[in-house]
């Protein structure tokens, strides 16, 4: 079963770049080694929060992660040199990919300094995370279809909470977020009857830019 990796990865304060720097290495090992279980590997940061770094990375199975990615010399050096330019631990969520894409097939309009980007944590009442992914299902399939501005628009199911869900999109300007996607009526539909307490019970959005590493498709 294919498996998203999201990470967060805490740069101490002022040490974003040299935290970044750490990375590079094993980024390139992923580039180079890694093309038969890992298909994304990509870094952004919340909106005037550099320090904090989430990665979002695409494998194969959760064994890729745990037998291949994180037992390469590059990946070990990478988490013994940021331990100098961190402030704290680096966490990891796994996550099943349910409905929507990562990336529209073959684009490769990466980076962009004007790129919008959501990383959202949606809670939804018990025994209803399906329900609810069926529904948003129908406005990935609006995005797919209609908003090709919408380079990345995936909702995932987090593996240790039943009630989590976990939305990753990216938009070329924000005028594709707040005008195009929010304004489409099978959005308003959709959360107009899942956002009301009965079934979305808590809900984060982070704005977030790129860092300029990264790949959301191999292709």
């Amino acid at each position: 079963m294919p498996i998203i990796l999201s990470a967060t990865l805490p740069a101490a304060a002022g040490k974003a770049k040299e935290y970044l720097a750490a990375l590079k290495p094993e980024y390139d090992h992923v580039v180079a080694n890694e093309a038969s279980i890992n298909q994304a590997y990509f870094f952004y940061s919340p909106i005037g929060k550099p320090e904090t770094i989430y990665g979002i990375e695409s494998y194969a199975s959760k064994d890729a992660i745990e037998n291949v990615h994180t037992q390469s010399a590059p990946f070990k050096k990478f988490v013994a040199d940021a331990t100098l330019v961190s402030d704290g631990e680096l966490g990891i969520n796994l996550l099943e990919p349910s409905v929507g894409f990562l990336s529209r097939p073959k684009f490769t309009d990466f980076p962009s300094s004007e790129a919008l980007l959501l990383h959202v944590t949606l809670m939804v009442k018990p025994g209803t995370r399906d329900y609810c992914l069926e529904q948003f299902g129908k406005i990935a399939d609006d995005v797919l279809a209609n908003e090709p501005n919408c380079t990345s628009y995936l909702y995932m199911k987090d593996l240790a909470d039943p009630n989590k869900i976990m939305i990753f999109e990216r938009y070329l300007t924000r005028k594709d977020l707040e005008v195009t996607h929010r304004g489409g009526e099978v959005f308003k539909t959709v959360f107009g009857e899942l956002d009301n307490g009965v079934y979305i019970t808590g809900k984060e959005v982070i704005e977030c830019v790129e860092t300029g590493l990264g790949f959301l498709d191999r292709a």
